[in-house]
């Protein structure tokens, strides 16, 4: 013989449902953010901050504890009139920012840096080094604004993985919502 099911039954499962629904929905928000990983930092500029130099660098760089993978960055070298002494294009080189450098005379330079990491933090700077043949010049001219110089270029965008998870919760959410507010038919 069976037994009739109850309307009970039915309710406590939405419930269940509704639950479980919520529990993965905040889990899907919560653990991404949690779990990113290790943060990646800056941890050389070379030519380093201060450093005199023997003869012209070749290059500048930027060092991360990691492999860098950002589509947002910039790298200004100045001298001290403020006019750019770079000769192409910033690159990213696993965990080095680099650009290359014209044949440099004696004399101060200035190296402004902004770079957006993929878990949004920005690496934002400037460091000093100069090219040894007498005394360190002083600068005369304000420091170059990597935002304006228009040696960079930014890549664009949201990162895709956050917008899908975003979808996904959004949509789990409004489910749950849809599960929890659905009144009971009437018998």
């Amino acid at each position: 013989m069976e037994e009739p099911t109850s309307p009970a039954r039915p309710r406590r499962w939405r419930a269940r449902l509704g639950t479980a629904l919520a529990v993965f929905a905040a889990l899907a928000i919560v653990v991404p953010a949690v779990v990113g990983g290790p943060e990646i930092e800056l941890t050389e500029v070379s030519p380093g901050d201060g450093a005199t130099v023997p003869g012209p660098p070749a290059e500048v760089a930027l060092v991360f504890s990691g492999p860098v993978d950002s589509r947002e960055f910039h790298l200004t070298v100045a001298d001290r009139t403020g006019r750019a002494v770079t000769s192409g294009d910033e690159r990213l080189d696993g965990q080095r920012i680099v650009v290359p450098l014209t044949l440099v005379p004696a004399g101060a330079y200035r190296v402004a840096y902004h770079v957006v990491l993929p878990d949004g933090r920005e690496v934002t700077g400037m460091s000093e080094f100069s090219v040894a043949a007498g005394s360190p010049e002083r600068w005369v001219a304000p420091p170059p604004d990597p935002a304006t110089s228009g040696a960079h270029a930014h890549g664009g965008g949201a990162d895709p993985l956050s917008i899908v998870l975003t979808c996904v919760a959004l949509l789990l959410i409004g489910a749950l919502l849809n599960l929890l507010l659905r009144r009971p038919r009437p018998s």
